[in-house]
């Protein structure tokens, strides 16, 4: 994830969910990438609200 730019303390935006375990979308900065949901669950979030 560092590779692309997505580190400790990013703000980042869940955009969609696909179906049937498929990956979520997430936006970051400018830029939107899929991850695997399996890989997702593994990364610690902190839910905040602006």
């Amino acid at each position: 994830m560092n590779s692309l730019g997505l580190r400790k303390g990013s703000k980042v935006s869940v955009r969609s969910r696909q179906f049937f375990g498929g990956p979520l979308v997430v936006q970051y900065d400018s830029r939107s990438l899929a991850i695997d949901k399996k890989i997702a669950e593994q990364i610690p979030v902190k839910r905040c609200i602006d």
